[in-house]
C-alpha cells in the first residue's frame, strides 16, 4: 500500500463523529497507484508530499479531486497554514490532478479544466468532472 505522512494530532478532524480521530485518506496517482496519507498537517505541505511521492515536478500546480463527487479541494488556493484535515474526508479516496485556470475574462482564476495524474486499472472509472467554473471564485 503506501506510507502515512504527517503527525497524529487530530484536534481539527471532528466533522464525522463516527470517524473522530481518523485523519488518513488515499490518493490515487500514476499508473493505478494508491497511497495512504495522513491529513493532519498543513494543506500545502500535504500537497508537496503527495507530489513527491507521486514523482510530480515540485513546480507543477496540483490539487486533489474527490473520487466520489469530482469536486476539487482547492488546495493551491488555501492559506499556507490551513490544516488539510479540514478539507479531506477521512478514509475517502482522492485523485491527483493538475487544474487548468482561466487567465482572463469574468472567470479569470477559475478552474476550466483538469489534467488527471492517475491512470486507473481496468474496470475502475475516473471521478466525474468537477462542477462548472463559478465567476466568483478566484485562483
Amino acid at each position: 500500500m503506501g506510507k502515512a505522512k504527517g503527525s497524529t494530532n487530530t484536534a481539527n478532524n471532528d466533522a464525522n463523529t463516527d470517524l473522530a480521530g481518523v485523519t488518513w485518506f488515499y490518493v490515487k496517482h500514476g499508473e493505478a497507484q494508491k497511497t495512504l496519507f495522513n491529513s493532519d498537517c498543513w494543506a500545502l505541505t500535504l500537497m508537496d508530499t503527495v507530489k513527491e511521492v507521486a514523482a510530480v515536478a515540485p513546480d507543477k500546480v496540483c490539487d486533489l479531486q474527490d473520487g466520489e463527487t469530482g469536486t476539487l479541494l482547492g488546495i493551491p488556493t488555501q492559506e499556507a497554514r490551513l490544516n488539510a484535515a479540514t478539507l479531506v474526508k477521512p478514509t475517502r479516496s482522492y485523485v491527483l490532478v493538475a487544474p487548468q485556470y482561466a487567465t482572463d475574462g469574468p472567470t479569470a482564476g477559475a478552474v476550466i479544466g483538469i489534467e488527471t495524474l492517475y491512470t486507473p486499472p481496468a474496470g475502475e472509472n475516473l471521478p466525474p468532472p468537477p462542477p462548472a467554473p463559478d465567476a466568483k471564485k478566484k485562483k
